[in-house]
């Protein structure tokens, strides 16, 4: 009995939903992952997405993170942050900042949404080259909307081979603006994104050196997304990396409504048109979940001192490398033949 309640009390509803609002988007960087979506149907209306949120809050759901595509482009994203926020959800948002308005800018500090807002590069012609000419100051300006509006916001810096080297100084710019904190993605290969556009393990390895020691020079937060074998090189407090969270309490959502592995990759577990709680049942029961909950060590993670926290690293990443979830994460130091410390780097 008592294990029959256990299953119950897990199949009630996510932690944690990242949806997707939508695939539409005012610009064309060069790395998105998202554009894949504009072709999978259309995006749930209003009125779904405010029965989905009814949904959500009565399924214990505790975080909504909406993005995109821009989320700013859905006329009827104040309306959902009201019903989300008033439901006793925390809220996040990313955005590219582009068009935010002081209106808009109002409903999200009374809701007290935290933004996630998108920068990738410290100079304009980073930035720009990645994200579109005239974004720059548009990004710049957005941040000192919501520093004089005080919403709480961070800035994510998606990181590829145009821009890695800005990496520890990004934690610096971040700082000035104001920012709750600096977070930073490796480029996913996948959307527009090439290979060529994709870090490597050595480039990594100095990502995460760079970053750290910015972050203790400075006394400043960096939180690494996607990035669970970070403890390999960074010891800093300051430094905060997690494993992947999506395959256990969370739910992605495309903007149809499909129900995703992960949202860098093509494989659907159901669509919540058919009911959140049907859909996360789903979800909870489908063999891969279940054997990502508990990935399967072999060499060289079975060994490994961060094997615990790490769990064999980015499962997305290892799939679209190799074809196979569990994989370990090719772009982990110890998978790629280094050690992962700075005492004995190894070969990269």
């Amino acid at each position: 009995m008592e294990g029959e309640a256990e299953a119950r009390k897990s199949l009630r509803g996510p932690r944690t939903i990242i949806w997707l609002l939508t695939a539409r988007c005012n610009l064309k960087c060069s790395w998105c992952y998202a554009a894949r979506f504009s072709k999978w149907g259309a995006e749930l209306g209003t009125a779904e997405a405010l029965g989905l949120i009814r949904e959500a809050a009565a399924a214990g759901v505790r975080y909504l993170g909406l993005s995109g595509g821009e989320v700013s482009l859905r006329p009827d994203l104040p309306q959902l942050v009201r019903a989300a926020s008033a439901s006793g959800m925390s809220v996040g948002l990313v955005t590219n900042g582009t068009l935010l308005t002081e209106e808009l800018l109002a409903e999200l500090a009374a809701c007290r949404v935290h933004v996630f807002l998108s920068i990738d590069g410290v100079r304009r012609e980073t930035h720009e080259r990645i994200r579109g000419p005239g974004t720059w100051e548009k990004v710049l300006a957005a941040a000192r909307m919501m520093t004089r509006r005080g919403i709480g916001f961070s800035a994510v810096f998606a990181v590829g081979r145009a821009n890695y080297r800005e990496a520890p100084a990004f934690v610096g710019l971040v700082r000035e603006l104001g920012a709750a904190g600096a977070c930073l993605i490796p480029v996913m290969p996948a959307g527009r994104a090439t290979a060529e556009l994709v870090l490597g393990t050595r480039e990594m390895v100095e990502v995460l050196e760079g970053v750290e020691g910015a972050a203790e020079e400075l006394g400043f937060p960096v939180s690494l997304w996607c990035v669970p074998f970070a403890g390999l090189v960074t010891r800093s407090p300051r430094v905060r990396f997690f494993a992947c969270r999506s395959a256990g309490a969370e739910m992605d959502i495309a903007p149809n409504g499909e129900v995703l592995l992960c949202d860098v990759l093509d494989l659907s577990l159901g669509n919540v048109r058919g009911g959140l709680i049907r859909a996360w049942e789903e979800q909870q029961k489908s063999e891969v979940v279940r054997a990502l909950v508990r990935p399967p060590r072999s060499a060289p993670c079975a060994g490994c001192p961060e094997r615990n926290r790490c769990r064999g690293g980015c499962f997305a990443r290892a799939f679209l490398a190799t074809g196979d979830l569990y994989a370990p994460d090719p772009l982990c130091p110890r998978v790629a033949g280094a050690c992962g410390n700075r005492t004995h780097p190894g070969p990269l």
